[in-house]
This record gives structure tokens, sequence and C-alpha cells, in this order.
């Protein structure tokens, strides 16, 4: 069923605009950093998040981010006059899919800078169970976080 206010656009968000990149067509889990021989390959346009917006007036928006990665490349390099139309930030942070930045302490700093505060963080875990029933719990590398900017 079609939602009115909702459309789908086909593209990867990441610090570029028009390039290709091939994604893996698996149902979770594909990133333009990752191994593709997991899957069928998917070619995706890229898009950046200021084309994306545009020019729209608005400054109490949602960002939800899980982008495998390329959130990286979004908010490292996002100019701080369009983030702040942006009043809540919802993302999912991956430590080790980027080739350049490591830990999502980076870019908790980064959204600490351009005005935002945390208010949520669930650090992710895999959960394994062996034959007897006990439970492994082992990190898995991302978090959830939910950020918030006041005085919009």
């Amino acid at each position: 069923e079609k939602i009115p206010c909702i459309k789908i656009l086909n593209y990867a968000v990441t610090n570029k605009t028009g390039e290709i990149v091939n994604l893996s067509d698996q149902d979770h889990g594909s990133s333009i950093y990752s191994n593709l021989d997991k899957g069928l390959e998917a070619a995706v346009k890229t898009i950046t998040l200021a084309d994306l917006v545009g020019d729209r007036p608005e400054t109490d928006m949602v960002l939800k981010m899980d982008i495998e990665g390329s959130e990286y490349d979004v908010l490292m390099n996002v100019d701080r006059n369009l983030i702040k139309k942006f009043k809540t930030i919802y993302i999912e942070i991956h430590g080790n899919l980027h080739p350049t930045y490591r830990g999502p302490d980076i870019l908790e700093h980064r959204l600490m800078y351009l005005g935002f505060t945390r208010l949520h963080m669930l650090d992710a875990c895999i959960i394994y169970t062996n034959n007897n029933g006990s439970k492994t719990y082992v990190p898995s590398g991302y978090r959830t976080c939910k950020y918030t900017r006041e005085g919009i």
C-alpha cells in the first residue's frame, strides 16, 4: 500500500552524487565497502545528503541513517548549515566497514562538534548459543544511537 507522504528513492547515500556503486543483492548488511561475493550485485547511483534534502527550509527534520559504513562519508563531510536542518538523527554506526574511519567514537565526536547530544546508545552483540543452552555475547562492531540538537 502506498503512503502519500513517503517517496522511495533507489540511491546509495555517500559524499558524492552521480557515481555508480555495486551493492550485494542480499536482504541485509549490503555495503559499498563490504565483500560483494556474498550474492548477486546490484548497481545503484550515489547521492549526497545535500542533493537528497535539496533546499528544504525546515530545521526540525529527522534523519535516519542505516547505510552500512557510508555514515562516515556523509557525516564527516557534511556542511554545518545542512546538518542544522535536522533536529534528530537516528543512526546505526559501523565501526569496521569504512576503509579510512574506524570506530564509532569518531562520529560521536563529529556530531557533538556539530551541536548534537546523544540521547540513546546501544552496542549490538551477536548471541551464540551452544548445545547446553549457555550463551556467548560477541560485540558485532556496530551501535545504534539517537542524537538530538537543541536550540533550533
